[in-house]
């Protein structure tokens, strides 16, 4: 009989969960190594800071897998492009994470006070806003797991993981609740605080927005903005309605209709 686990003993968190929740954290990571421990155990090195490992019990086989990172660590995301295709063309695939890491980059720039640079760049028909990140600001990314398109993603801060946690939790709409459903499976593997389940039920809010552009300093740049990041969703979403790509746009650019801002007399 096979039991399921996430954690250790030795890290002080061991739970048993079903085969489905089990499944929820194991698939899309990549084996990245290998150990035989000898006698009942071996493990397995896996994307996205993670062990698989299975020790031999003499009623049947425990499977477990567990985190490496430590709770001050930014973590990893793991990410699911929609897509039913097992294959998909380079170009295809080289196109989506541009637009990912530009709305990535627009979202944290603006978010991080650095809304000159968005308008400059945008008012010389510049794009590539990632360039203007730092090293440890950047996406970078660890594998993707073929078939089922899962990419394990990771950020050296913290406030740019959140601005990567909102891009997809707005851009995503019809994949959200997966998404979210993954998250929080995450924050349990990995013993994460209040972060993520607080980012979990504001998501969860219909009207969730973020405002970016409210921030800016004109109508142009505005426009400009909006022209990128529509352009950006759909090749991120190119299966997505009309509508979603618009839906998606509103989101990350404008404000609840409750929370305009001030009105005149």
């Amino acid at each position: 009989m096979a039991k399921f686990f996430i954690g250790a003993e030795e890290l002080g968190e061991s739970k048993e969960v079903s085969f489905a929740e089990f499944i929820q954290l194991a698939m899309g990571r990549s084996i990245t190594s290998g150990a035989d421990w000898g006698g009942d155990r071996v493990e397995f090195g896996l994307s996205g800071d993670g062990i698989l490992r299975v020790n031999w019990k003499p009623n049947g086989i425990d499977v477990r897998i567990l985190s490496t990172t430590n709770r001050s660590e930014t973590p990893s995301l793991l990410l699911a492009l929609p897509e039913e295709r097992r294959r998909l063309p380079f170009r295809e695939v080289e196109t989506r994470l541009a637009a990912l890491r530009t709305l990535h980059a627009a979202v944290y720039l603006i978010e991080t006070g650095r809304t000159e640079i968005v308008e400059k760049a945008l008012a010389t028909g510049e794009r590539d806003l990632d360039s203007y990140l730092g090293a440890d600001e950047q996406l970078f990314l660890e594998s993707i797991g073929p078939g089922s398109w899962i990419l394990t993603v990771w950020t050296g801060l913290r406030s740019s993981y959140r601005s990567l946690l909102s891009v997809v939790a707005i851009v995503y709409t019809r994949g959200r609740e997966a998404f979210l459903t993954k998250l929080e499976a995450e924050t349990r593997l990995k013993q994460l605080d209040v972060e993520e389940r607080e980012f979990r039920l504001t998501t969860q809010k219909i009207d969730y927005c973020l405002g970016m552009a409210k921030k800016l300093h004109n109508p142009e740049s505005e426009q400009r903005l909006r022209a990128l990041v529509q352009d950006q969703v759909r090749a991120l979403l190119p299966d997505s309605s009309q509508e979603e790509v618009s839906r998606a746009t509103r989101g990350l650019l404008e404000l609840p209709p409750h929370d305009g801002g001030p009105t005149g007399n």
